[in-house]
């Protein structure tokens, strides 16, 4: 029996090329929330074949003429940013490494802003072995000051006794007469005591391989080289004053995964999401067990997900409700400020690795995963900013599972439109476009220099390279986000003149216009993030601080305080 044909269905025009490294990241083609986004925003994914893969040949972040956006580990997205061409993306900001090393992270803030500004924001903390005279001095200092404090208590009880027995004798002498209490001789409260514990840190990840100790096991501990087994002991970079008093809910310690994306470094721009996870210690908080023989913390004082896996999670929204909105919102305000803080501090370095690299201009993003830890006074204390953060979807409990991956990909989801991916790529061409499967059987591509990279150095390549590489180049004059469809578009057309009326300086400087129109155009598809830039510490030249701001982070800067009033005249929405 004849039967009609099946009617064909015209796939839309793919936007962009990607190349994902799934198996990277602890997972593969059917979970990766990231894929899914970019597929979603008009992308296909090419490149190569993965480290895991039988095929021979060249990783798919090695393959630079076969994508337009990649997304691998940012190790691997450094080195693939170093060979690209123009409009071409990667997932990494060169130079966050002063963030992200966790010996960096302490140098990076007391470099900007000083110890005092620094200690409002991580715990303090120093580098080994650089500054291992000035720990030595803390913990003497602190010691000191441990025994000055029992000494105080000491002489308040012994006050505290002479008084009573004046009481007693009072009584005796006059029966019936009320004790009265010298007010001047009134027990004062004994000072807080510091635990003298240190937390050490190694270069490892995922809470490996952590040190809990006090001070004089800490210093005997620093002198081992080798271990039992004979293997040698990774060095400790980071000594950091373990925070003795953290927030209990239901008698455990708990820490906050939260998200932050840079779009770009010139004009600095940081977003941190509304979305974020509070990860549970699995063992209530135990303060006579701080750790193990060997200097490894309580299964209670650490609540890295890592440590605690299938542990208890919560989303931001339960812990609002938990501790009150007044609390919530002090707590969150100094988040604000503390990552705006952060990484403003990491500018003078990325700055600087992209001068050395010679990058494109707007040519990374980076997502970090941002952990913090909040102690009783309901203050957050970042530990660390982490590159390449997990963004898998795993627990034995469904419903907590979910809320995972409503947080993660909720969050990715969001990222994704913050990038403009489809006013930053046109359309390509369905027979320029190459299929997943047929990249992997091609003969490998070889790493492309950058000067080797105009459009008109690629039309003599072979035909099967041509194919991949003539349209990432034939559209890389107009990938830029302020370039290609979108200029033409009402929207950009209006606000550009209402960016010319507010700052004429920008009608003949092109990349002043440039980066406050990128600014707002990210404002207005940023979703759940939250701009950074209203709190960034603008004034740090005023305040003998060291942020390299330039020109075009000052007009950026202004731009955030007059956005309102500008739009407003000019009647467009404000989103």
């Amino acid at each position: 029996m004849w039967h009609p044909p099946a009617p064909t269905v015209t796939a839309p025009p793919a936007l962009f090329r990607f190349w994902h490294d799934a198996k990277c990241f602890k997972g593969d083609d059917s979970t990766s929330l990231v894929q899914a986004a970019l597929i979603s925003a008009g992308g296909v994914r090419t490149g190569g074949v993965h480290k895991l893969a039988e095929v021979p040949g060249p990783l798919g972040w090695q393959r630079t003429s076969a994508w337009d956006l990649l997304w691998s580990p940012s190790t691997k997205a450094l080195k693939a940013a170093e060979r690209l061409r123009p409009g071409q993306m990667t997932c990494a900001v060169a130079g966050t490494a002063a963030v992200t090393k966790k010996r960096r992270l302490p140098e990076t803030l007391q470099q900007a802003f000083g110890s005092a500004v620094a200690a409002t924001i991580v715990p303090r903390s120093y580098t080994l072995p650089d500054q291992v005279r000035q720990w030595r001095a803390a913990m003497e200092d602190e010691r000191q000051a441990r025994l000055d404090a029992k000494q105080l208590v000491a002489q308040q009880q012994q006050q505290q006794q002479q008084q009573q027995q004046q009481q007693q004798q009072q009584q005796q002498d006059a029966p019936g007469t009320p004790s009265s209490q010298d007010s001047a001789g009134a027990v004062q409260p004994a000072p807080a005591l510091r635990s003298g514990l240190w937390m050490l840190k190694t270069a490892q990840h995922l809470g490996e391989k952590l040190s809990l100790l006090e001070g004089r096991r800490v210093l005997e501990r620093r002198r081992c080289r080798r271990s039992q087994g004979g293997k040698a002991i990774k060095p400790f970079l980071v000594a950091q004053h373990y925070v003795d008093n953290p927030l209990l809910l239901g008698g455990r310690k708990f820490g906050l995964r939260l998200w932050v994306v840079v779009t770009s470094h010139h004009p600095l721009r940081v977003y941190l999401h509304k979305n974020g996870l509070v990860l549970f210690s699995s063992s209530e908080y135990d303060t006579a067990t701080t750790s193990m023989e060997d200097g490894t913390p309580g299964q209670s004082h650490v609540t890295n997900y890592a440590q605690n896996v299938d542990g208890d999670v919560w989303g931001l929204a339960q812990l609002q409700k938990h501790i009150g909105s007044t609390n919530f919102k002090r707590m969150y305000k100094a988040i604000l400020r503390s990552t705006a803080f952060t990484f403003a501090a990491a500018l003078g370095s990325m700055k600087a690795e992209h001068t050395k690299l010679g990058l494109p201009a707007g040519s990374g993003f980076e997502l970090f995963g941002v952990d913090y830890l909040i102690d009783e006074n309901y203050t957050p204390w970042l530990l660390e900013v982490n590159a390449t953060p997990s963004l898998a979807v795993d627990h034995c409990d469904p419903e907590v599972k979910e809320l995972i991956r409503q947080q993660k990909g909720g969050m990715v989801q969001d990222m994704v439109s913050l990038l403009r991916l489809p006013q930053r790529f046109p359309p390509i061409k369905q027979e320029a476009r190459p299929t997943h499967s047929a990249t992997q059987s091609d003969d490998a591509a070889p790493l492309h220099s950058s000067s080797s990279t105009s459009s008109s150095s690629t039309s003599s390549s072979s035909s099967s390279s041509s194919s991949t590489s003539s349209s990432s180049t034939s559209r890389s004059s107009s990938s830029s986000s302020t370039e290609g469809a979108t200029r033409n578009s009402e929207e950009v057309a209006l606000l550009t003149s209402l960016i010319h009326a507010w700052h004429p300086a920008t009608q003949q400087e092109p990349s002043l216009l440039r980066a406050v129109l990128d600014t707002e155009l990210e404002h207005r598809v940023k979703g759940g993030f939250m701009s950074l830039g209203p709190l960034l510490p603008y004034d740090s030249e005023e305040r003998g601080w060291h942020v390299p701001w330039s020109g075009a982070d000052l007009l950026v800067h202004q731009w955030h305080r007059d956005r309102v009033q500008v739009l407003a005249a000019g009647a467009v929405p404000q989103q």
